[in-house]
């Protein structure tokens, strides 16, 4: 799972970015990697090559803020998870906009965040697509976003898998 965190406060952004990090080290977690964007420009940018499983929006930031950033990414159609998080209230309808998955208010508390991250992983989880896989006499339903490759070799294939894959190790 990918998380990818804007803001242009870099104590803010690293204090968000400690909780994900908790929050993904309980037991039964997803493998989570975060991604770090001080402008929302940069995130945009880099958003073609990687995007996000879940996007942790501030609102308020130089250039473009968080809802722009947010419906520019909607405009591509794309299923992420928007969390916005900012200190201002007034945003809260244009979040809905956006479809955002839910609007905390700084300061935010490692309780708060892990129950919106907790819901989002189960959206992303309902929502993503997976191809039913035969394995050790049953079958194993495998996100298609695991898969590198599949090899055919006679009548067996052969799957590579992402080195993040909490799946199977290769």
């Amino acid at each position: 799972m990918t998380i990818s965190l804007c803001d242009d406060n870099a104590r803010e952004r690293g204090y968000i970015r400690q909780l994900v990090l908790d929050w993904a080290l309980r037991p039964g977690a997803d493998f989570v990697r975060v991604r770090e964007y001080p402008p929302a420009e940069a995130l945009l940018f880099s958003y073609p090559d990687s995007p996000p499983d879940i996007l942790l929006l501030d609102i308020e930031m130089p250039g473009m803020n968080g809802v722009e950033l947010a419906k520019s990414i909607r405009a591509r159609a794309e299923a992420a998870q928007i969390i916005f998080i900012t200190g201002y209230p007034d945003f809260i309808a244009e979040g809905y906009e956006v479809e955002a998955l839910h609007y905390l208010i700084k300061p935010v508390t490692r309780e708060k965040l892990w129950e919106v991250l907790d819901r989002a992983a189960v959206k992303i989880a309902q929502s993503e697509r997976k191809i039913l896989v035969p394995f050790d006499g049953g079958k194993v339903a495998l996100p298609l976003r695991e898969i590198r490759y599949i090899e055919a070799q006679r009548q067996y294939s052969l799957m590579r898998l992402s080195a993040q894959s909490p799946y199977f190790r290769v």
